[in-house]
């Protein structure tokens, strides 16, 4: 007896959808890895831009802020290509590590103002693992072009914005500080409201934090 066309269709169709199905399973390993990694990565850029990375290495890793006589052209180094150079817990290790003198361009010049923080302890573990992957999406593909920055900053966080927390990115000039004879020049003073402080003498730091570092947002000094 001849199978109806119609019932011929629908079990093509079951068999075709079924089909679909089983591809559908056997997808996801790869396909879920990939978007488990860009949540992950995702994840890892709030992270970026809830400890202020970005301000002074540059928006979404991109680099350009200025650092004075920093051997890497004056500048901070930009985060596209440093995946590379270290393995995940070796990258953990350098975010986390604190200040690290960076190397000077004129041995006999000034110290670049900026260094990295003092993160160990905290930043959790899990917030790591974000950032690490955040920055591995960074690096391009062998060939291909880095990502398109976007223009727009996210603000500077709030914990950046105080007035005598100067050693947040500029920890190894802050520490230096206390070498200097202005340190300590009030030991006849009385009550803490007198301590002397960055913000003693280049007034508030809060706007030029909250500029993003802009140096005319700060009283400076030189030689001149």
């Amino acid at each position: 007896m001849a199978i109806p066309k119609s019932k011929t269709l629908v079990a093509f169709c079951t068999s075709a959808a079924l089909l679909v199905m089983l591809a559908g399973f056997a997808l996801p390993r790869s396909a879920s890895r990939s978007v488990d990694s860009q949540q992950t990565a995702e994840q890892g850029k709030l992270v970026f831009e809830k400890y202020g990375c970005f301000v002074c290495h540059g928006n979404e890793g991109s680099g350009g802020v200025r650092n004075k006589n920093a051997a890497t052209g004056g500048f901070v180094n930009a985060l596209t290509y440093t995946s590379r150079a270290f393995k995940d817990a070796d990258l953990k290790e350098r975010i986390i590590r604190g200040p690290t003198p960076v190397k000077k361009a004129d041995p006999h010049g000034s110290t670049p103002p900026l260094s990295m923080p003092y993160f160990r302890g905290a930043i959790p573990d899990a917030e790591l693992n974000d950032l690490v992957a955040y920055l591995r999406s960074l690096t391009p593909e062998e060939g291909e072009e880095p990502k398109p920055v976007s223009k727009e900053r996210p603000p500077v966080p709030d914990f950046m914005l105080g007035d005598n927390n100067c050693e947040i990115c500029h920890s190894v000039v802050t520490e230096h500080f206390k070498t200097n004879p202005h340190y300590g020049a009030d030991a006849t003073r009385k009550g803490t409201s007198e301590v002397i402080v960055c913000s003693t003498c280049h007034g508030s730091g809060k706007i030029h934090a909250a500029s993003y570092g802009d140096p005319q947002a700060i009283i400076q000094f030189s030689k001149e």
